[in-house]
C-alpha cells in the first residue's frame, strides 16, 4: 500500500511537471493575419483596436511611468484578454513590455504566449520606443527597432515579428522612416499627426490611406503603404472608458441609443476613406490601467451594434492594425501615392511644431555622441574576439538609446527633470561603454603579444578644452593618445588636446615627428563655470588613421632644446584693434576675407580663384506674446512675434591666429556669444566653432524668451529652392512658401518654412555651378528666408509653455542655474555641385563615425632619453580591423556581435541615383577575407532589423499597386556595377551565390543587412595600413588562413 501511494505521488508530480510546462509550445500560432476576424462584403466594417501609448519619458521619468503605470497596464489588459477570445490588444513599445515580461513568473509567461500565439496580443512597430523622426539619425532608428525586434523575436519567435508600423504621435513623419520600415519588412504604417491643411484636403478627396514612394533610389523595395488615422490615436468623442475618462458609459439601457451615436460617427468618418473599411482607435497615453472597465463597455456597444447589423449594414469586430491592413489589401484596388514627406508639421494656423528641431542642444548633442560610441564599441567586441565577454557592457547603452530616439526624448520636448534623468542614465550606460572599448583594446594587445602596463581612459570633457591627462603632461609624465576609427576607410582627423602653456613634440607609432601646432583656448571655453581645467592651449596636430583600426602617439613635454619644434608650432596672434585694415586667412585650398571693422567675414575665395561675397553673423527671433491670444513658441512650437530677425550685433571684436596648421580669427560679439572661425590648412571647408548662452532674459513679466540662429548669406540665386537631409540618408527639395501636394496658407512664414537638419543643409546656384552646404554637429532646425541665405537655428531660451503638454517652460538652467550655455561647430563649403556633393557625402560620415580617442598617462622607464622614440611597446601599437579598402560608396554600416559566432553587419550604399557620375553606382563588395581577426564561413542576408531572413520576409510581403509610378523610367544614368575598387573580383564573380563567393551588389542608397557565421583568425590580421615596418613580418600573408 505504501509503494503504491508512492507511485501515485510519483505520477501526480509527472503529471504536474508536464502540465506546468508552458501550454503554447504544444499550439500552432494562429498570430498575425491568421488570426484576423471575419469582416462582411457590402457593409461597413469597424475595426476596433484597442491600444495605449506609452511615452518613455515626457513629462515622467521612463521609471515612474514604469511603476505608476505600465506595470498596471500590461497586468490588467493580460487578465481582461484571457478572460474572454475574440478581445485584442496591441503592444507598441517594446522597452516596456519586455521590462514587464521579465518580471513575470511562469504563470503569467505562458498566458501572455498563449494570447499572442492566438493572436489577442499583438506586437505592432516594435521598437524600443517610438521613435521620432525628424532629430534622429538613420543608424539610430535601425538600431533602436533591432533592439526591440530582436528581443520579441527570441522571445515569440515567428509570433515577435511585427509587421505594421505605428508612427502615431511624432510630430510630423520623414520619407526615410517610410523607406528604413519598408526594408525591415513592413506590410504598412500608420501614421497619427500630419498637417492639419494636408489632412483637410486628403478628407476631401478620400486620400487617408496612400502608398508612399518613400525613395527614388530604392524604388519599389522602398514603398510603405501608409494610412493616416482618423482622430489621431484617441477614442471617438463620447466613448472614452478609462478611468481618467468621464464619458457616459455603456449599460442595457443605453446601449442601443450609444450604437447608434458610434454608428454615425463610423458613417462620417468612412466618407473620408476609399473602401468600406474604418478603423476606430480605442486608447490613449497610458490608458487601460483598468482594462475590464474598457472591455466590458466595448462588448455592451459592439453586441448593440452588431443586433442591428442588417439594418444599419454595418459590422463590428475587434482588430488590430494588421488585420485592418490585410482588409485594406483584399480591397483590390489601386492606392494614390505620396513622393515627399510630412514636415513641417503644424495643428493650427498659428502653431508649427519646428522648434523642437533644435530644443534642449544639449542632450541632442549628448545622443549624437553616445551613438558615434555605441557604434565603435560594438565594433572592437567583435574585433577582439571578446564579445561574450563585452557585449553585456554595450546593453545599458544600447537600450538608453533606444529609449532617447524617442518622440520627447531626442526632440528635446520632456521636462527638465526627465532631461536630467536620461542624461543620468545615459552617462552611466556611456561609461560602462567605455570600459568594453578599453578592454578589447586590452585584448587587442594581448593578441598580438603585448603586455598592458598602465591604464587607459577617455576625456570625456573634451567638448570644453578639458582632459586631466594631457594637461598633466611634464617632464616626468608623457601621454599617449590611442585613436580609434570607426569608419572603414582611411581617415585624416584633426586631433585638439588641452595643455598648459609649455612647448610639446608629438610622435607616431614608429617614433617619426609629427607636425603640431599651439593654439589658445577660446576665453568664453575658459570661463565655463562646469570647467575644472588648468589648460590655456589646445595642442593640435592631424591624426592619419587606418580603416577599422588604431593608431598610436605619444606627446611629451620638451624643452628650449628642441627650437626647431618649438618654432613650427607657435601661432602668431595678431590683436583686430591694432589695424582696421581687412584681414585675408588663406589655407592652400580656400580663403577668407574679414572685414578689418567689424571683424565679421566678407568674402570666400574658392581655389579656382573665383571670388564669392560672404557673410555670416549670429541673429535673434523673439518669441510670440501669450497675451496676444498667439501661439507663444515653447519646446515643440516655434511662433516668432516678427518676420525678420534681429542682428545680435553688427560687430564682433577679434584676434587673429595663424599657423602651420590651422589660422583661426576669435570673436567675441557679446559677453554670450563668442565664435572661432578656422582654416584648416589644404582642407576645403570653413568651421565655424560658437558658444552661445546664458541667453538674456531681460525682464522676467514681459519677456517671451530669444531663439538664436546663425546666417550664412551669399550672392546665390537659388530661386526659393533649398535642401535638406532625411535623417542623414537622402536629400530632400524644399521650396519656400510652398507644398508639393496642397496650396499652403500661412500666416506664420518663418515658422512654416523651417525644417529638420540631421546632417546638411544647402543652396545651389545652377548659373554658376555652386554649392553652399552647411553640416550640423547635432540635429537642428533651419531654412533659406531669402536668396542666397541659410540660416541654422543653434539655442533657445523661452519663458512660456506652448501648451502641448509639457507643462513647462523651455528655460534650461545650465550647471549654475544662469542659463544653458551651448558649444557646437557647423562646417561650411562653397564649391561646384558635384565636388560639394561628394565632400557632403564622405564629411557627413567623419562627423557621425568620429575618431575616437584613448588617453594614458606614461612615465618614462628608467634610463630613457628624449631622443628615444619608444616609452613602452603598447604605447605604439596600431591595430587594423580590415584586409582592404572598401569601395569610396560604401559604407560598414554595422559590425556587432549577434548570436555564439556569428556577426551581424550592414554595409551601405551612400550615394543616391545619379547624384554622382562616378559613385552613384552598383558597386561589388567582397566580403571573403574582409576582416583581419575573423574569417567568414557561410553568409545569411537578412531584413534591415535582422529578425528575419530576407527571402522568407519577400515571400510574404504584401503587394499594393499605386495610381502610378512616377520612378517607372527613373533610370540611372551610371546603371553600371563598379567592381574596379575593390580586390579580387572579376567579372564572372559578380554572378554570384553569395555563400560561395561572398561578392555582393549594393546599388544606390541600398543597406544589405547579413547575419554572418565566423571563426577567429590565426595570427594573420595585418595587410598593411599605416603599421610599422618592423611589425609587417609578423604576421602571416597566407591567403588560405587569412
Amino acid at each position: 500500500m505504501a509503494m503504491a501511494y508512492v507511485w501515485l505521488l510519483l505520477f501526480v508530480f509527472i503529471i504536474h511537471t508536464t502540465t506546468s510546462q508552458p501550454t503554447y509550445a504544444h499550439r500552432r500560432p494562429i498570430c498575425g493575419y491568421g488570426s484576423c476576424p471575419t469582416t462582411v462584403d457590402h457593409f461597413l466594417n469597424i475595426h476596433i483596436v484597442c491600444h495605449t501609448h506609452l511615452d518613455t519619458g515626457w513629462t515622467e521619468t521612463y521609471d515612474d511611468y514604469y511603476y505608476r503605470y505600465v506595470r498596471m497596464i500590461y497586468d490588467s489588459v493580460v487578465q481582461t484578454l484571457f478572460e474572454v477570445s475574440n478581445r485584442k490588444f496591441i503592444a507598441v513599445e517594446t522597452s516596456f513590455f519586455s521590462r514587464w515580461y521579465n518580471e513575470q513568473n511562469h504563470t503569467i509567461r505562458s498566458r501572455v504566449h498563449l494570447l499572442v500565439n492566438n493572436g489577442q496580443l499583438e506586437f505592432i512597430n516594435g521598437g524600443w520606443s517610438m521613435n521620432d523622426e525628424a532629430a534622429t539619425h538613420y543608424s539610430a532608428i535601425i538600431d533602436q527597432m533591432t533592439v526591440g525586434h530582436r528581443w520579441l523575436n527570441r522571445t515569440f519567435g515567428e509570433c515577435g515579428i511585427p509587421r505594421i508600423g505605428w508612427q502615431i504621435d511624432p510630430f510630423g513623419h520623414s520619407r526615410e522612416q517610410a523607406s528604413l520600415l519598408s526594408q525591415m519588412g513592413f506590410d504598412g504604417m500608420f501614421l497619427g499627426r500630419i498637417d492639419y491643411q494636408d489632412k483637410l484636403l486628403r478628407e476631401r478627396t478620400q486620400t487617408m490611406e496612400f502608398i508612399w514612394k518613400a525613395s527614388p533610389s530604392l524604388g519599389k523595395s522602398a514603398d510603405m503603404f501608409t494610412g493616416t488615422l482618423p482622430n489621431v490615436y484617441w477614442p471617438p468623442k463620447n466613448f472614452c472608458f478609462d478611468v481618467n475618462c468621464f464619458d457616459e458609459p455603456i449599460t442595457s439601457e443605453n446601449a442601443i441609443r450609444k450604437a447608434k451615436e458610434f454608428i454615425r460617427i463610423a458613417r462620417e468618418q468612412s466618407l473620408q476613406y476609399g473602401t468600406n473599411h474604418t478603423i476606430i482607435t480605442m486608447g490613449m497615453d497610458f490608458y487601460y490601467r483598468n482594462a475590464n472597465i474598457w472591455y466590458q463597455n466595448l462588448d455592451r456597444l459592439m453586441s448593440a451594434i452588431n443586433s442591428l447589423q442588417e439594418k444599419e449594414r454595418v459590422n463590428i469586430v475587434y482588430s488590430s492594425p494588421s488585420c485592418y491592413l490585410k482588409a485594406l489589401n483584399g480591397a483590390n484596388r489601386t492606392w494614390p501615392i505620396k513622393l515627399d514627406d510630412f514636415f513641417p508639421y503644424a495643428d493650427a494656423w498659428n502653431a508649427y511644431w519646428t522648434g523642437y528641431f533644435t530644443s534642449r542642444p544639449s542632450l541632442k548633442y549628448l545622443i549624437k555622441n553616445a551613438n558615434n560610441l555605441i557604434q565603435s564599441a560594438k565594433q572592437l567586441s567583435v574585433l577582439s574576439r571578446m564579445s561574450d565577454r563585452l557585449s553585456p557592457k554595450l546593453t545599458a547603452l544600447q537600450e538608453a538609446l533606444g529609449l532617447l530616439q524617442h518622440h520627447d526624448a531626442v526632440t528635446g520636448t520632456c521636462k527638465q527633470a526627465v532631461n536630467n534623468d536620461y542624461v543620468r542614465f545615459t552617462s552611466t550606460a556611456i561609461a560602462e561603454a567605455q570600459e568594453a572599448v578599453i578592454e578589447s583594446y586590452y585584448y587587442l594587445l594581448q593578441n598580438e603579444g603585448y603586455v598592458s602596463y598602465s591604464s587607459l581612459s577617455f576625456c570625456n570633457q573634451l567638448n570644453i578644452s578639458e582632459c586631466a591627462v594631457t594637461e598633466r603632461i611634464d617632464f616626468e609624465s608623457d601621454a599617449a593618445v590611442i585613436i580609434y576609427n570607426p569608419l572603414a576607410h582611411p581617415v585624416q582627423h584633426f586631433i585638439r588636446l588641452p595643455v598648459r602653456d609649455f612647448r610639446y613634440r608629438v610622435r607616431d607609432a614608429s617614433g617619426g615627428l609629427i607636425q603640431s601646432q599651439i593654439v589658445p583656448i577660446n576665453s568664453k571655453i575658459m570661463s565655463l563655470p562646469e570647467r575644472n581645467s588648468i589648460a590655456v592651449s589646445e595642442l593640435l596636430f592631424l591624426a592619419i588613421l587606418p580603416p577599422l583600426g588604431y593608431s598610436s602617439f605619444m606627446v611629451d613635454r620638451i624643452s628650449s632644446d628642441y627650437q626647431s619644434i618649438i618654432t613650427s608650432q607657435e601661432s602668431q596672434i595678431t590683436d583686430g584693434s591694432s589695424s582696421s585694415a581687412d584681414v585675408i586667412l588663406e589655407n592652400g585650398r580656400i580663403s577668407i576675407k574679414i572685414d578689418g571693422q567689424t571683424g565679421l567675414l566678407k568674402q570666400v575665395g574658392l581655389k579656382n580663384g573665383q571670388l564669392i561675397p560672404f557673410s555670416q553673423n549670429f541673429w535673434y527671433y523673439q518669441g510670440e506674446d501669450r497675451f496676444k491670444g498667439e501661439k507663444p513658441s515653447g519646446a515643440y512650437a516655434f511662433n516668432p512675434s516678427h518676420h525678420i530677425p534681429h542682428m545680435v550685433s553688427n560687430a564682433a571684436k577679434y584676434k587673429i591666429v595663424r599657423g602651420r596648421l590651422v589660422d583661426e580669427i576669435h570673436q567675441t560679439f557679446n559677453p554670450w556669444l563668442s565664435q572661432v572661425i578656422r582654416l584648416y590648412r589644404d582642407y576645403d571647408y570653413i568651421e565655424f566653432d560658437w558658444v552661445v548662452g546664458p541667453i538674456p532674459v531681460r525682464n522676467w513679466m514681459y519677456d517671451q524668451g530669444l531663439e538664436i540662429i546663425t546666417k550664412y548669406d551669399t550672392n546665390f540665386k537659388n530661386n526659393g529652392t533649398f535642401f535638406t537631409d532625411s535623417n542623414s540618408r537622402e536629400t530632400i527639395r524644399r521650396i519656400r512658401h510652398h507644398r508639393p501636394t496642397w496650396d499652403l496658407e500661412t500666416t506664420e512664414t518663418v515658422a512654416s518654412n523651417y525644417y529638420p537638419i540631421t546632417s546638411w543643409m544647402f543652396i545651389r546656384d545652377y548659373a554658376q555651378d555652386l554649392q553652399m552646404t552647411v553640416l550640423t554637429d547635432r540635429a537642428e532646425g533651419g531654412s533659406s528666408m531669402s536668396d542666397g541665405s541659410l540660416e541654422v537655428m543653434i539655442h533657445r531660451r523661452l519663458l512660456y509653455d506652448d501648451g502641448y503638454g509639457m507643462e513647462e517652460a523651455l528655460n534650461e538652467p545650465g550647471t549654475d542655474g544662469k542659463g544653458l550655455i551651448v558649444r557646437g561647430k557647423h562646417r561650411l563649403i562653397i564649391n561646384g555641385i558635384q565636388q560639394s556633393i561628394r565632400q557632403m557625402r564622405t564629411m557627413s560620415k567623419t562627423l557621425t563615425w568620429k575618431p575616437i580617442p584613448l588617453f594614458r598617462k606614461s612615465v618614462p622607464t628608467a634610463g630613457r632619453t628624449r631622443t628615444r622614440a619608444i616609452s613602452r611597446s603598447d604605447d605604439y601599437i596600431n591595430f587594423v580591423g580590415i584586409n582592404k579598402l572598401l569601395p569610396k560608396n560604401i559604407h560598414l554600416l554595422t559590425l556587432e556581435a549577434w548570436d555564439d559566432d556569428y556577426v551581424l553587419i550592414r554595409l551601405e550604399h551612400f550615394y543616391e541615383i545619379n547624384e554622382d557620375s562616378e559613385f552613384s553606382t552598383p558597386t561589388d563588395v567582397s566580403l571573403r577575407n574582409l576582416f583581419t581577426t575573423f574569417r567568414i564561413i557561410s553568409v545569411k542576408e537578412m531584413t534591415l532589423s535582422a529578425n528575419q531572413e530576407l527571402s522568407a520576409s519577400e515571400r510574404k510581403r504584401m503587394v499594393w499597386t499605386p495610381d502610378f509610378d512616377p520612378y517607372a523610367n527613373y533610370k540611372s544614368a551610371y546603371d553600371r556595377i563598379d567592381n574596379s575598387v575593390n580586390e579580387n573580383l572579376t567579372s564572372s564573380e559578380s554572378e554570384y551565390n553569395i555563400n560561395q563567393t561572398f561578392i555582393i551588389t549594393l546599388k544606390p542608397m541600398q543597406i544589405r543587412t547579413f547575419l554572418l557565421r565566423v571563426e577567429s583568425r590565426r595570427n594573420c590580421p595585418y595587410t598593411g595600413f599605416n603599421v610599422p615596418r618592423k611589425q609587417r613580418n609578423r604576421f602571416s600573408s597566407n591567403g588560405l588562413d587569412c
